[in-house]
């Protein structure tokens, strides 16, 4: 099967006002991984008066493929656009300005933001919230741009518009806890990332930002256990995401430290949040206390001090204890790949994908084993996989610079 042509097939099927008979081909396309075939489904579902369908499209083909916006005209540069794409590209790429490309250039713009061009996410954004006034998700998320370039005031007022469009949006709850907080109202703060979590159940960012405004109040017991829903969602999650002045306010002795389970939770997190900073040695100090992560972040902490075995021991007893804890089974295989005990590391890499299939930490950790395995195509799958997860994480780059 030849995907290019079926897909200048399914252009001109579109450009002749025809998109409903370039559905079968797009999907034949789609099907062998291609994103940028996604992208030009949805343009045909578009034209259908589909929206919503469009829509999941579109987020299928930027999750396979980031850079899948060059056939709009998006991130073209010298090395997007393929050789055998160029006449796709030249029949598609004026589609950017069309009013119906609303979702490309929002996730594009998302994109522009978390790499950190967020002038030019916004101005993307501001073009999408303008062809298309009734998505709450492009107000959310231009919302959450301005918030990261200091603009209070404008991220509270698309939060809010977001909302009167969907009152259970959590991403656009979230957002706002975070202008709140920002604004030094975190009473409020705490108010709106609650009903993030009740709206968002699956959205790990809601109990973070509970978690900030908890230490904004002073409230250790509240961050803590808002901090430890967020990390049972997402096992890779800990202090450090936070943020990085985030720090335990001193607790009052004869309240917290007096109660046993809370004691053991606020030891435990400390010597998770040293960890985090990168002080292992301290964190050691911290991390015998009665807390189901406890060996799991002991583990974490031997392998950063070159204690492999003892690692090794430590995360065995962390994924008996709680065997649903990724962040336990990816350390785990670090710390066999270190002793050089390949495939037991293989088999851990596997169980933390199983929990949590989108860590890039542990695809990169499957790469690495699995090119010292010497399964070369298996280990730059795995690699590139991590890569359309995270394009900046440098060991992986560096991993799969090596692998060729």
């Amino acid at each position: 099967m030849n995907v290019w042509a079926l897909g200048e097939r399914a252009s001109a099927l579109i450009a002749d006002g025809r998109p409903e008979a370039a559905l079968p081909p797009l999907s034949r396309c789609a099907a062998a991984g291609a994103g940028w075939a996604l992208l030009l489904r949805a343009r045909a579902k578009a034209a259908l008066g589909r929206p919503a369908l469009a829509e999941a499209d579109v987020t299928r083909a930027f999750d396979l493929d980031p850079d899948c916006g060059w056939i709009f005209g998006l991130s073209v540069g010298p090395l997007t656009v393929p050789c055998e794409g160029r006449r796709l590209y030249e029949e598609n790429r004026s589609f950017h300005e069309q009013k119906g490309c609303y979702a490309p250039r929002a996730f594009h713009g998302k994109l522009a933001i978390m790499a950190g061009k967020i002038d030019e996410g916004l101005a993307h954004l501001d073009w999408a919230a303008k062809a298309a006034p009734k998505r709450p998700y492009l107000f959310s998320w231009r919302g959450e741009a301005r918030r990261r370039l200091g603009d209070l005031a404008g991220a509270r007022a698309d939060a809010r518009r977001a909302l009167s469009l969907d009152p259970r949006y959590a991403v656009a709850w979230t957002t706002l806890a975070a202008v709140e907080r920002q604004s030094g109202r975190p009473a409020a703060a705490l108010e709106a990332a609650r009903r993030a979590a009740r709206c968002g159940p699956w959205y790990e960012n809601a109990p973070l930002e509970a978690a900030r405004a908890c230490l904004a109040l002073g409230d250790v017991r509240g961050a803590l256990t808002w901090l430890e829903r967020a990390a049972r969602r997402s096992s890779r999650l800990g202090w450090r995401n936070l943020g990085e002045g985030a720090s335990f306010p001193a607790p009052d002795p004869e309240t917290l430290l007096r109660d046993a389970p809370w004691r053991g939770k606020l030891l435990a997190w400390c010597g998770e949040s040293l960890v985090s900073r990168g002080e292992p040695a301290r964190a050691l100090e911290f991390l015998d206390a009665p807390h189901p992560f406890a060996p799991a972040w002991r583990g974490e902490a031997r392998l950063a001090l070159g204690d492999a075995a003892g690692a090794e021991r430590d995360l065995k007893a962390a994924v008996r204890l709680a065997p649903r804890y990724a962040r336990a089974w990816a350390a785990l295989a670090s710390a066999r790949f270190d002793l050089g005990r390949l495939r037991p590391a293989l088999a851990a890499c596997d169980q933390a994908l199983a929990l949590e299939p989108d860590w890039a930490w542990a695809l990169y950790q499957r790469g690495r084993v699995l090119g010292a395995l010497g399964n070369k195509a298996a280990a730059l799958s795995a690699l590139d996989a991590c890569l359309a997860l995270d394009r900046r994480f440098e060991a992986a780059l560096l991993e799969r610079a090596r692998l060729g």
